[in-house]
């Protein structure tokens, strides 16, 4: 398995002229376009089975751009 850090994904991707963008940005992607019911229940798993850091105002920002506020 090939384990790679995030700080040198997006290096890498910037440098192939990549837009890196991150986990929360594709759920809120998978959202609009239907693909996902829920942000806040998705964030909440990962908060919890994870142990995944949201801050609070980003978690509010988010489900407010999802609509889910």
């Amino acid at each position: 398995m090939l384990l790679v850090d995030e700080h040198d994904a997006r290096v890498a991707a910037r440098a192939l002229g990549l837009k890196a963008i991150g986990l929360l940005a594709v759920l809120l992607f998978a959202k609009r376009t239907g693909r996902l019911d829920s942000v806040e229940e998705t964030m909440r798993t990962l908060q919890k089975g994870a142990g995944f850091y949201i801050a609070s105002d980003l978690f509010e920002l988010l489900l407010r751009e999802a609509g889910e506020r």
